[in-house]
């Protein structure tokens, strides 16, 4: 897919895989409605990226209210009057075990993490398909096939992404809007700054991990890379393949190793 001249439409454009994406699709060429929760965010990426030829056009939004998205959706059409890239990246994660989790929590992140894609799809999809050629990526990550010691919610969300989005593109794949899943393991964002914590040990831990991870620009750089090849699935990181692979020779055995180094990386 040449994205030159292309509208991409970002969800949780206002930081991390998002910001890099859209500044990478900026660069390419493409045209950029940026959405986010954090209006502050999203239009400060919006003046930085103005200086191009593009058009960019950002758009405070909540993507696990369902009306606010339908109507953003129409909002987005109005200014660009069509879309042809849609990535659903938002995503927020709950950490802590299970049984300390409250059920508010638990929702609030499958809302966004979830039905935030699923809202994304549903609204943006006819708009996709009068295109002749189109295309929506959605990020689930390493744990939507792995799953670990802490992160029920965050798993639970993203296995559910993977599983849509497989269904989604068997069932799109005659036409011309194709899908592709990505996989990061491991990125350095600030998701910590805005998911919630069971306690202050869980957060700390998994801030350092993620100070060590791949930067959004080397994943972001990787997502462009598939969606020029229209691929169906990419990884980023090795311990996205390596935790893959594991999986893949031993399901059962290879679950349980890696909670287990999971749970002792963290002294649990």
């Amino acid at each position: 897919m040449n994205i030159e001249k292309k509208t991409a439409v970002i969800t949780g454009a206002g930081s991390g895989i998002g910001a890099a994406l859209a500044r990478q699709l900026a660069a390419a060429g493409a045209n950029l409605a940026l959405l986010d929760l954090r209006d502050d965010r999203i239009q400060t990426l919006a003046a930085e990226l103005s200086t191009s030829s593009n058009q960019i056009t950002a758009h405070a939004v909540d993507v696990s209210n369902r009306q606010a998205m339908q109507t953003i959706a129409d909002d987005v059409i109005t200014a660009h009057g069509n879309i042809h890239l849609l990535v659903n990246n938002a995503g927020v994660t709950l950490w802590g075990y299970f049984e300390e989790n409250k059920l508010d929590d638990f929702e609030w992140l499958f809302n966004i993490n979830f039905f935030g894609v699923v809202h994304g799809c549903k609204f943006f999809l006819p708009h996709l398909k009068t295109q002749s050629e189109a295309k929506i990526v959605n990020v689930s990550s390493m744990f939507g096939w792995t799953a670990v010691a802490s992160q029920s919610a965050y798993c639970a969300s993203k296995y559910a992404v993977r599983g849509f989005s497989e269904s989604l593109y068997t069932e799109l794949e005659d036409t011309n809007v194709s899908v592709m899943l990505v996989h990061p393991g491991g990125v350095n964002t600030n998701l910590m700054e805005d998911s919630r914590a069971a306690s202050d040990e869980f957060r700390s831990f998994f801030a350092t991990m993620m100070a060590r991870s791949k930067s959004p620009e080397d994943v972001a750089a990787i997502i462009i890379k598939g969606i020029n090849k229209d691929k169906f699935r990419v990884r980023t990181g090795p311990e996205a393949y390596i935790t893959e692979w594991i999986k893949r020779l031993s399901p059962a055995h290879g679950q349980k190793w890696l909670g287990r180094m999971m749970k002792k990386s963290m002294g649990v």
